[in-house]
Parts: structure tokens; C-alpha cells; sequence
């Protein structure tokens, strides 16, 4: 559950546009449920602190095609590729005395050279609950490690990995917020789980996409049009100077039964970069923020008649600091702060910029009078999580 649940209740199920997400792991075999206690079993065994993150190595002048003649994809690929790594997770479980198997193979990168690996949280997502999965991380070079999932973070499908081994090749970090519609970039991964460390090409097609998964997962990503397909999850998506700025994750494959081409996504590295320290140091997010309400999108049929664009409040949930500060059910967030709120899937994402204990200026519309409420957000914990799950009795 997200900061808020931007689900309508059952009885007013939310229309689809008739569009799907494939999330890009390479699937085989067949299982359903989170092991969430199952996979936390395999906590990281190094007892000594992460090395370091290598970020931003080059200067932050502007990126161009003129660069981008000068590191052509072939010099970006051979200085990358030993960083880049193929992810195969499987799992048997017995159901009733059937031993049924479950495996996805992914893509991931060595984020330092101690041995933390990362990749989407959404190769481990299907997996049963009881499970405890066996993890192989193979590199290039063609060594195999067996690998233990130190945490993850789901709302950003994200999932860090140790294994132990040392002086491994880690990328460089660049800034995904640096990134311009039009600049260069490359994918390199694991294409149908067959095709190893496979490059493909492009651009950055759109930033700041708002898109929801098949499991209703609001992400904020990049839009690229580089391919990206089954095998590719977790894999990173170079800039110019071979640097990561995001994390391949998802394509459109379908929309009103019409095939999509190159409609590709990635998480933007800037978005994670501080959830990534965290997971290796304590196993999972700190001071995540929440809010504490329920929202659904103004339609557009109430926007005809009037209504701003923006996510009304369902409801906030009984002592959060929504309620606290005032914050009524059918009031209109349409800002949070300077970053203008069009949805509440965009609420979604723009709560996950902030941390628990900040200060934040809500603009919204009560019964057609804007105002703004200041409010201290909360921390996203099992506590207040369970303050604000809907129930019948709701």
C-alpha cells in the first residue's frame, strides 16, 4: 500500500484504457503471492559496510549528440558491460504434496565493488509466500554467484542483492534530472533471458511519466525508446558518458489489441539513489513519507462541470497528519508545495519526493474555495499503513 490507496473501493471498479505494461522479466513456470518473509530470510551476511557508490564522475555540462559521436555505443558498451550482470531466480514449492517450480531471469548492474547488485524488486514478486528463492548472479566473465537479497522497495521496484565477492567492476551513477527529451542512451541486459549482455539504442523519449503496473504500483519513469523487452528488468540504461540514469523496468506491449514498438521504461536513478544507501545499511527504506488518505483522480466529466484537476480525498484515515491538519474528505489537492497535482496518481509520486517529518504546503479546493493547509507528514510504517486500510465497514 502506497501513501495513500488510489484505488476507487470495489463497488466502482476504475476503467482501463486498454493499455499493457509488461513488466520485463523473462517468466517461467507459475506461482502467485509475495514471499515476503521468505525472501527477507536472506539477509545480507557482510558485516562490514558498503563500499562506495561512484556517482557523477564526469562535469555536468549539458550532453549533446557532438558528445555522444565522440563515446560511440561500442566504447560505452565494452567500458560497461563488465558491470552489468544476468539475474536467474527460481524457487519449488509444495502445494498439497505437488512440487510446483516457479523462475524468472532478469538483469541487474554492480553497484560497488564489494558485491551489492541491483535490480527490479518485480522478479522476486511472483514468487509464494513460503518460498525461499535460490538467486545466481552471473557476470560477464561468465562467473556464477550465488546471491542474497539484502531488501527491497517495492513502490519503486527496485531490489538490492549482495553476493560475496570482491574487486568487482561497479558502474558510475549519473543524474537522471540532468536528462533532456532527445538525449542518447543504452540499454544493456538480458533480452528473453537468452540474448546475454545484448546493447540497444536510443533516446530519452519523455521524463516524468506517470504510469500504474499490473499489480497497481504508481511509478514515476523514464520514457525511452530504446528496446526493452522480457529478460531486460533490472538492467541499466546508460547516458552519453556511461553513466546510469535509470533502470529498465516495463514497456507498453499492447494497446486496444494493437502491438506497441518502442514505448519503453525506466526508473530514473535520482528517484533511488538515497532508498539504494538505505537498503544496504539497515535492509530497507528509512523515513519514507505518508500521508494518510485515500484519493481518487477528478474526471474529466467533473472537470467539464467544473471541478480543477487534481486527487480528492476519500478519506483520511483517523490520526494521520492529514486529518491533523485539517484535511477533509472530497477537498481537491491540486498542489503540493510548488509541483502541481493533476492526479492522484501523481500524488502518488510526488509524496515519495519527500521524507517523514517534512513540512509541506497543501493547496486545495473545498467546496469550490482554494486554501492551503501546512502539513508535517507522517512515516510510512506498519502503524499508520494499517490506520488507513479500507475495510467494508469503511
Amino acid at each position: 500500500m502506497d501513501c495513500f490507496n488510489n484505488e476507487s473501493p470495489r463497488s466502482a471498479p476504475r476503467k482501463g484504457r486498454g493499455v499493457a505494461l509488461l513488466l520485463t522479466c523473462s517468466l517461467v513456470g507459475g506461482a502467485s503471492g509475495l514471499g515476503g518473509a521468505a525472501l527477507w530470510s536472506q539477509l545480507n551476511p557482510a558485516d562490514s559496510a558498503p563500499n562506495v557508490i561512484y556517482q557523477n564522475s564526469a562535469p555536468t555540462t549539458q550532453v549533446g549528440y557532438d558528445t555522444y559521436a565522440l563515446h560511440s555505443p561500442a566504447d560505452l558498451y565494452n567500458q560497461n558491460v563488465d558491470s552489468c550482470v544476468i539475474i536467474n531466480v527460481s524457487s519449488t514449492t509444495d502445494i498439497v504434496g505437488h512440487k510446483m517450480s516457479s523462475s524468472s531471469t532478469g538483469s541487474g548492474f554492480v553497484l560497488t565493488d564489494d558485491g551489492y547488485i541491483v535490480t527490479n524488486y518485480h522478479l522476486f514478486s511472483d514468487l509464494s509466500a513460503d518460498t525461499t528463492p535460490n538467486i545466481t548472479v552471473t557476470l560477464h566473465d561468465g562467473r556464477n554467484y550465488s546471491a542474497y537479497l539484502t531488501g527491497f522497495e517495492v513502490e519503486h521496484d527496485i531490489a538490492v542483492l549482495y553476493v560475496d565477492a570482491e574487486e568487482l567492476s561497479p558502474v558510475r551513477l549519473g543524474s537522471s534530472d540532468d536528462l533532456n527529451i532527445g538525449d542518447p542512451v543504452l540499454a544493456i541486459g538480458n533480452p528473453l533471458g537468452e540474448l546475454t549482455n545484448s546493447l540497444t539504442d536510443g533516446m530519452i523519449s519523455g521524463l516524468d511519466r506517470v504510469i500504474t503496473t499490473e499489480s497497481n504500483t504508481t511509478m514515476r519513469v523514464l520514457q525511452t525508446n530504446c528496446a526493452i523487452n522480457p529478460g531486460n528488468s533490472g538492467g541499466a540504461l546508460f547516458n552519453a558518458r556511461g553513466e546510469v540514469v535509470g533502470i529498465t523496468s516495463g514497456k507498453y506491449a499492447i494497446s486496444n489489441g494493437i502491438p506497441l514498438d518502442g514505448i519503453g521504461f525506466a526508473i530514473p536513478i535520482d528517484d533511488i539513489t538515497d532508498i539504494l544507501h538505505d537498503i544496504m545499511e539497515f535492509g530497507e527504506a528509512k523515513n519514507r513519507a505518508y500521508l494518510g488518505i485515500r484519493a481518487l483522480s477528478v474526471s474529466l466529466d467533473e472537470q467539464l462541470a467544473g471541478e480543477p484537476a487534481g486527487a480528492r480525498v476519500v478519506n483520511a484515515a483517523a490520526g494521520s497528519c492529514a486529518e491533523t491538519a485539517g484535511l477533509l474528505t472530497d477537498d481537491i489537492i491540486v498542489a503540493i508545495d510548488n509541483t502541481e497535482i493533476a492526479s492522484s496518481e501523481q500524488l502518488v509520486v510526488t509524496i515519495r519526493d519527500y521524507q517523514a517529518g517534512r513540512k509541506i504546503q497543501l493547496s486545495i479546493v473545498r467546496d469550490g474555495t482554494f486554501m492551503t493547509l501546512s502539513v508535517t507528514l507522517d512515516e510510512k510504517n506498519d502503524v499508520t499503513e494499517a490506520a488507513n486500510t479500507y475495510t467494508d465497514e469503511n
